[in-house]
């Protein structure tokens, strides 16, 4: 039971890391001197590969099958 409980965890662990770039982005666009172009692409590419590894992760647990509760 505790093992789809798990794999949940860590996509959502992925999802959140892959969206903490965005965050960094957003505030960093609020500030009068905007960091280069160049800053913004690696926490994009950051983001990406955050969101990659979750789809992967997803994509490779699919293949193992969930386990059946008992019922008493």
């Amino acid at each position: 039971m505790y093992d789809e409980h798990a794999r949940a965890l860590k996509y959502f662990a992925w999802f959140a890391a892959g969206l903490f770039p965005l965050g960094i982005i957003l505030e960093d666009m609020k500030q009068t001197q905007p960091a280069p172009v160049a800053v913004y692409a690696l926490l994009v590419l950051i983001g990406l590969l955050c969101h990659a590894n979750m789809y992967g992760a997803w994509k490779s647990d699919k293949a193992i099958p969930a386990t059946r509760r008992k019922r008493k």
